[in-house]
């Protein structure tokens, strides 16, 4: 009697390929900012989510935000218009602090979120500029300022 070899073959199902470099349709754009508005700044992974449900690439996805809010494009059929992402309505005394709150990488904004953690509210005088040393490209004010964004991000949705 021959004795015989078996193998195992593991079947997995090949997901699809992300679309890069593809045009975008006005379905795609009608998706990109409903699923900007589902996940507002400073949601953790926030474009990596959105990339992963659209089958993009995150830096795509990321440039057409970009140019959705920069330029007001919008998709060509005629329904709910909304911008993406508003800046503060708020005067600051600071104006140039508040233009940069928008301006935050996602490395950044990880790099802030960490640091908040790792330097908690404890008294510390020094607690700003801690914080700032770990974020590069981002002085005690900007780091300040963008904390104060997001507090109110989160207290209106709260309010919601």
């Amino acid at each position: 009697m021959k004795k015989v070899e078996t193998e195992t073959v593991n079947h997995k199902v090949p997901e699809k390929p992300r679309v890069s470099g593809g045009l975008w349709t006005d379905d795609d754009l009608h998706e990109l900012i409903r699923l900007v508005k589902k996940y507002p700044g400073g949601t953790p992974d926030r474009w990596e989510k959105i990339a992963d449900i659209m089958n993009r690439t995150v830096s795509e996805v990321t440039f057409m935000a970009k140019k959705v809010k920069d330029e007001g494009l919008k998709p060509s059929q005629p329904e709910e218009e909304v911008p993406i992402e508003e800046a503060p309505k708020k005067i600051k005394t600071r104006a140039e602090v508040v233009e940069t709150t928008s301006e935050w990488s996602q490395e950044q904004q990880k790099a802030l979120e960490a640091a908040l953690l790792k330097y908690p509210k404890t008294g510390a005088s020094d607690r700003w500029e801690k914080i700032a040393a770990c974020i590069e490209g981002k002085n005690k004010e900007e780091c300040q300022a963008r904390y104060r964004y997001l507090v109110d991000i989160v207290k209106k949705k709260q309010t919601q």
